[in-house]
């Protein structure tokens, strides 16, 4: 797993890696995780020169599929096609559970996906929604669950995964973000009155 810096601003010497195709490809490859999403996908995703990738013809499908990552949109595999055929030889290594890397970071993707557009789905559904075969589908959510980067939970006997809705998650951290806010202010008037 790749470790990410939480802020990398426009003037520092990473920004330029940062849009670099390449580094798109191992943003992709990585497991989901809340932090890639939030801070690597968000500064590419706002950089004017994601869509200069169009004009080279091994990425023209990049921003597209970085597009519907960002916004959390499921990926079709129809859409992966000329993707894949970017990848290096090494990122088409398989994986013990028998997908490739690619294969799994985008079954993890559309997972996350799937969890803002339904309360619960099927397993069976949602088998077919990713790709991959029943079994498969139900290891992956566990996995996913037990790891933390899915919040959900699964009723093995009616073949339902449910997710949990992270609206609280959002509204607890964002009052924890403000109140902070409130206390380095206080701490800074304090200091600055003496």
């Amino acid at each position: 797993m790749l470790s990410w810096p939480p802020v990398v601003h426009k003037d520092s010497e990473c920004w330029d890696m940062y849009v670099e195709p390449h580094f798109f490809l191992s943003v992709l490859l990585q497991s989901h995780s809340p932090l890639l999403y939030t801070t690597c996908f968000a500064q590419i995703y706002k950089d004017e020169r994601l869509f200069q990738l169009d004009s080279i013809p091994q990425f023209e499908t990049h921003s597209t599929i970085l597009s519907k990552m960002y916004k959390n949109q499921v990926l079709d595999k129809e859409e992966l096609i000329k993707f894949e055929a970017s990848l290096q030889p090494h990122q088409r290594a398989v994986l013990g559970d028998g997908l490739t890397i690619m294969e799994r970071g985008v079954v993890e993707h559309n997972m996350i996906a799937v969890s803002k557009i339904y309360q619960s789905i099927y397993v069976s559904e949602l088998a077919l929604v990713l790709g991959v075969h029943e079994d498969k589908a139900e290891k992956i959510a566990a996995s996913m669950i037990m790891e933390g980067s899915l919040p959900g939970s699964i009723d093995q006997v009616e073949g339902l995964v449910e997710f949990e809705s992270e609206d609280n998650a959002q509204v607890t951290w964002d009052k924890a973000i403000s109140n902070f806010c409130v206390e380095l202010n206080r701490v800074t008037d304090a200091l600055q009155s003496q």
